[in-house]
């Protein structure tokens, strides 16, 4: 699952603080810690690039080895910009 995913790339990343990844991304502390947490099911592109590239990453690293079936409009669209 992408979000497995995201938790593990913070764990490389050095497990950074949510205050420490929101002043990175430029996305509030709130919303950092409502993705990780799994509160927020459907993020927008654009907010997890940002937070992906602040831990160092990108958007492919979240989906590279995902091989779950994404059912969300969002998420697919989301999918699609990775590949």
């Amino acid at each position: 699952m992408w979000l497995d995913n995201l938790r593990e790339l913070r764990i490389k990343a050095g497990n950074p603080s949510d205050k420490v990844i929101a002043e990175k991304s430029g996305i509030s502390t709130r919303n950092v810690a409502r993705l990780f947490s799994g509160e927020i099911k459907t993020p927008y592109a654009e907010t997890l690039d940002h937070i992906v590239k602040a831990m160092g990453f990108t958007l492919t690293d979240i989906f590279s080895e995902t091989k779950v079936v994404i059912g969300d409009e969002k998420l697919c669209e989301l999918k699609e910009q990775v590949e």
